[in-house]
């Protein structure tokens, strides 16, 4: 019986078995006519049992998409496990710019555009050291801006975590004003480069050096 989970059909042939020998040894040769008839629907039995239990093995095959089980290899999720990491782009062109690393989702550059503002979100490091090996800051910056070339006049950041909060608070700390301590982040430092070197703190969260969140846009 092919295709039949093994063990299962080796116990009922041998059940079957077992019962016709029982039978021939108890009723001996004058009943041999019924013990004959008995054997035969216990064969008949067996039949039925094996296209069962068949009808069963395909329904199993079936279900784990034409593979036996013995047969049966790694899905592709189970193959995506061991994966190297690779960029997701889920851009809109014209709308929305981002990529993402598939390593962990909280890795990603975003732009967009909002009225005339680009506003800019990177993070390439996580809080516990790891880092992308895929996604650069100054190569997604840069592509950032080319992706939305001509429908900017300001470049905007919303810092809520990450080295530019860090650096802002670094800096307010030892006394520099929000807006020069801003303009030494390493955001400050990308638009500069690119002609938006005017700074104006938008609005802050916190005290200087103790910065929760900070809304910046550079012009030119």
């Amino acid at each position: 019986m092919k295709d039949v989970p093994g063990e299962l059909s080796r116990q009922l042939q041998r059940m079957a078995d077992n019962m016709i020998e029982l039978l021939s040894r108890r009723t001996g040769p004058y009943l041999h006519d019924t013990v004959g008839d008995v054997a035969d629907e216990v064969r008949a039995a067996r039949r039925t049992i094996g296209d069962a239990s068949e009808h069963a093995g395909r329904e199993i095959e079936k279900a784990s998409g034409g593979r036996s089980p013995e047969h049966t290899e790694a899905t592709p999720l189970e193959d995506n496990v061991h994966s190297p990491p690779r960029l997701i782009d889920r851009s809109v062109p014209g709308q929305r710019y981002y990529k993402q690393d598939s390593s962990n989702p909280r890795l990603h550059a975003e732009g967009k555009v909002l009225g005339s503002s680009l506003f800019v979100s990177l993070r390439t490091k996580l809080e516990n050291g790891q880092r992308s090996t895929l996604l650069s800051g100054q190569e997604q910056f840069q592509a950032i801006l080319k992706f939305f070339e001509g429908k900017f006049t300001s470049i905007a950041g919303n810092w809520q975590f990450g080295s530019n909060l860090a650096g802002l608070n670094e800096l307010t700390a030892k006394g520099l004003s929000p807006e020069a301590a801003a303009a030494r982040t390493w955001t400050g430092k990308q638009a500069a480069r690119a002609g938006f070197e005017r700074v104006e703190i938008v609005n802050v969260e916190g005290s200087p050096g103790k910065y929760t969140s900070a809304m910046v846009e550079f012009t030119r």
